[in-house]
């Protein structure tokens, strides 16, 4: 049996978004519980010489998949309610549809001016190069050893961690795939020494497969805003092959803390990540394929979001497609296994084909994963009292 097209769109979308927010189990809240978005790690560091306290955010769903997931390294993490709360924000938003799922790794600050700048405030020798050190060796390695990582990293530097970012993608520019970064060129010696470091790095490199974003706002300093322009024309006269890059002037947003920059980077870096909309799917491999250029291009295993996924498979069923519908959610579930989505629609197909083993399998399922999928109990008590 066909199910029949829906007649009501927004009906379908509002119970998209229900299941999806309910795609997690169910956990009852005690009255004063924290609420915790991540977890604190504290790594000791033989570079530096000291304890460092890292916040590791994993993406929804992490635990229930095995995909690789991109990770994400923000500098100025001890402000949790500032850089750390709005790229989790950023990145949970974005994840839906229009970047990857990524892992958020923020780092706390101990002496950010040893570690983020090559030169001191007084003139004497900085630490960029040891922090560098500790995120390659000691920091990167932790991370890559304890989660799901896939080869592909995002630096996000805030404040004096502009200065860092800046240098890092000249030192080491193999250390990330992208860096989203404030402007800081008014910071004493370090604005020469980066310019002399562009002048002397960008002529020489031929290619540097790279995303590079600083944000500037239109009030700051004007010294600042010069030698801004002065990077970005040296960039400009000497861009290596497949290196996107921009030196973003945006308009004062009147903040005590200047904007970073992530969101626009973020969907910038990732543009072309959305499924088309024009494309009509035939077949689960109609899907794929689009995954599988985006893969070619980030040099990474890029996973069909579980959205997409569900999506398509309503477009099937409601074109009459039903075992390519089934087939694309059999690979959904085998992607996502807590996916709740997932087996509420299998559930329902089976149901209206009258394989009610297999419907009952899969609202038990349901139930398993969130108790509180009223109509998959509804269904399942249902089609208990008919067998």
């Amino acid at each position: 049996m066909i199910l029949r097209r829906r007649s009501e769109p927004w009906l379908a979308a509002l119970t998209l978004l229900a299941l999806m927010l309910a795609q997690q189990k169910a956990v009852a809240q005690e009255d004063n519980e924290d609420v915790v978005v991540g977890k604190y790690r504290k790594i000791h560091s033989e570079i530096l010489d000291e304890d460092r306290l890292v916040l590791v955010h994993l993406p929804r769903g992490y635990e229930g998949t095995s995909i690789s997931y991109p990770v994400i390294y923000l500098l100025y993490a001890d402000q949790v309610t500032n850089y750390y709360a709005e790229a989790l924000h950023v990145t949970t938003l974005l994840s839906i549809n229009r970047i990857p799922q990524a892992i958020v790794v923020g780092i706390a600050n101990t002496d950010r001016y040893r570690d983020y700048l090559p030169v001191r405030p007084d003139g004497s020798p900085g630490g960029a190069g040891n922090f560098l050190r500790f995120m390659v060796e000691e920091l990167i390695p932790y991370i890559h050893a304890n989660y799901r990582t896939a080869d592909f990293r995002i630096l996000v530097a805030p404040q004096a961690g502009g200065v860092f970012g800046t240098y890092t993608l000249m030192e080491r520019p193999e250390t990330f795939d992208a860096y989203i970064v404030n402007n800081e060129f008014y910071r004493g010696a370090n604005r020469d020494s980066l310019i002399e470091r562009a002048e002397s790095f960008f002529p020489g490199t031929r290619s540097l497969p790279a995303y590079f974003l600083m944000t500037c706002e239109a009030n700051e300093p004007q010294l600042a805003l010069d030698y801004a322009h002065r990077f970005a024309e040296i960039i400009g006269s000497h861009t290596p092959e497949g290196f996107r890059w921009k030196v973003d002037i945006v308009e004062p947003t009147g903040d005590f803390l200047a904007p970073t920059g992530l969101r626009e980077g973020l969907v910038t870096l990732f543009r072309g990540y959305e499924f088309p909309e024009h494309v009509q799917v035939q077949r689960l491999k109609d899907i794929q394929t689009h995954y599988d250029v985006l893969s070619e291009r980030y040099g990474f295993s890029v996973a069909i979001p579980d959205l997409v996924l569900t999506q398509q498979a309503d477009f099937l069923t409601d074109r009459g497609a039903v075992d390519e519908a089934l087939t694309v959610l059999e690979y959904l579930i085998v992607l996502y296994p807590h996916s709740v989505n997932g087996y509420w629609r299998l559930a329902n197909i089976h149901r209206e084909q009258g394989n009610t083993e297999l419907a009952v399998r899969y609202y038990r399922k349901c139930l398993e994963l969130n108790p509180n999928v009223i109509p998959a109990r509804e269904w399942l008590e249902r089609l208990e009292r008919q067998r």
